[in-house]
């Protein structure tokens, strides 16, 4: 996640720079435990909400020059502090993109804290880069206040637009994904919502998270569990699932 309202990470081509120069099938070799596979937006492959977008490819050679343009501007190199939680795993991924971004030319500079005040950084504007997890929600609209510019607050105030990023068309888009009823004017709009992600590069995507319940055997009830109304829940929403009906077969 890049805090879109600070320099240099409000240059457009300093954000598209950076999205060409990480890779994400070495960073997901070692990191995403073999399973984990590209994400280039939001929605991934197989979902309904899924489309094709023009996020920027791995290209290092570009992403070169357009830092090389930004350098020639500016009279020195561009810095980005990337900043993650406390752990070793997120060390890796970490120095990972800070390796991909100094062969670019991007005098990147890592830092782990914990995550209260991780959490306190990103929400007062008060970093650049940031790893994130995020958008896992059962329903786009739910991620509505994370991209909307009725949440935005510039830095130094608390923002749930953690991005910061302001797009009249973006904002059109989750409207109308709210607004409409029938699907696949809902499917459409979160489809341009996708696309407008992918232009103005708030997000690096890397991957997909992937989440595990792991039970021993006899256990029953972990997924499909019925709700009071009788209908079916959903397994996992968001890392989380419901225990009520959790038990032991004999």
């Amino acid at each position: 996640m890049l805090n879109v309202a600070v320099p240099p990470l409000d240059d457009i081509d300093m954000r598209r720079a950076l999205a060409m120069s990480i890779n994400r099938t070495d960073l997901l070799d070692t990191y995403g435990a073999g399973i984990a596979a590209p994400a280039t937006g939001p929605f991934q492959p197989g979902s309904l909400w899924y489309g094709a977008t023009d996020y920027p490819s791995y290209d290092t050679a570009a992403a070169k020059e357009l830092v090389d343009r930004c350098t020639a501007t500016n009279g020195s190199p561009p810095a980005v502090s990337l900043t993650t939680i406390v752990g070793p795993a997120y060390s890796i991924v970490i120095d990972i993109v800070q390796a991909n971004w100094q062969k670019i030319g991007v005098n990147c500079q890592v830092n782990q804290v914990e995550f209260a005040q991780f959490l306190t950084n990103v929400v007062a504007g008060d970093y650049q880069a940031a790893t994130f997890e995020q958008f896992g929600a059962t329903d786009p609209d739910q991620n509505y206040i994370w991209w909307s510019t009725d949440t935005y607050a510039p830095p130094g105030k608390i923002s749930l637009d953690m991005a910061r990023n302001r797009d009249a068309a973006l904002q059109a888009a989750l409207n109308d994904g709210r607004a409409n009823t029938q699907i696949e004017a809902r499917v459409a709009a979160y489809q341009e919502v996708a696309r407008r992600l992918a232009a103005d590069l708030p997000y690096l995507w890397t991957g997909k998270a992937y989440w595990t319940a792991i039970a021993a055997e006899g256990v029953v009830g972990l997924t499909n569990q019925k709700l009071p109304d009788g209908a079916t829940g959903i397994g996992f929403a968001n890392s989380t699932f419901l225990v009520h009906e959790l038990g032991l077969t004999g």
